[in-house]
């Protein structure tokens, strides 16, 4: 009956653009098997998200301005093109999503953290500029940054979990926190997340859900 009054079936007010996080000449590469060289070929003239914002960097002083998670509002990725263009339309119905990284992969983790706060990149090798000092790692130019010193990194990367993560993986996410983090009070993160991260023993009518849960971690 809906349709055939005129009427939409669904709304869509906002765009949602996710954009590519991935280490120099790592990223990734869609091919049929057989076709493995001719796409590996094709991927050397095509630029990402990432790399297309690097070269409108060197193009564009304006776009300078903006951190790579706000240039969707302003300019558009022509996929067919590979590259970003100036927005005409949509500027304020656009949500912008960087693909989560694992802090297992420490180095494109740590990359991931200086796309949120370092604009005008024109190369990878800015973002591990700080102070005019180039760092050997993306972790160490972080650190230089100051943007892991606080637990408020690690409260945000498990924020941002909990939308996505099942129990299990949440308490896989915390441990790798624990290890190859940065820290400084564990016990205040596991309380401001435990509910989240015994959900699943919880659920099962499990005894001392918080007692399994730090067993299972």
């Amino acid at each position: 009956m809906w349709r055939l009054n005129g009427y939409d079936l669904f709304m869509k007010s906002h765009t949602v653009i996710r954009l590519a996080v991935h280490l120099p000449n790592r990223q990734m590469v869609y091919f049929r098997a057989g076709n493995e060289e001719q796409a590996a070929q094709r991927e050397l003239i095509r630029d990402t998200t990432l790399t297309a914002w690097f070269k409108l960097n060197q193009s564009d002083q304006n776009a300078m301005h903006f951190l790579y998670t706000d240039i969707p509002s302003q300019y558009i990725y022509e996929k067919k093109e590979t590259k970003w263009k100036p927005r005409k339309k949509g500027v304020n119905k656009v949500i912008t999503r960087l693909y989560t990284v694992s802090i297992k992969d420490t180095e494109r983790f740590y990359l991931r953290l200086l796309l949120l706060h370092v604009a005008g990149a024109k190369c990878f090798e800015d973002l591990r500029i700080v102070n005019g000092v180039l760092y050997e790692t993306f972790k160490d130019a972080a650190i230089a940054k100051n943007l892991v010193e606080a637990d408020d990194l690690w409260e945000k990367t498990m924020e941002e979990a909990t939308g996505s993560h099942m129990p299990a993986q949440l308490r896989e996410l915390f441990t790798y926190i624990c290890i190859f983090g940065t820290p400084t009070d564990v016990t205040t993160l596991w309380n401001k997340y435990k509910e989240h991260m015994i959900e699943d023993f919880v659920h099962s009518n499990v005894v001392n859900p918080e007692n399994m849960a730090l067993n299972h971690i």
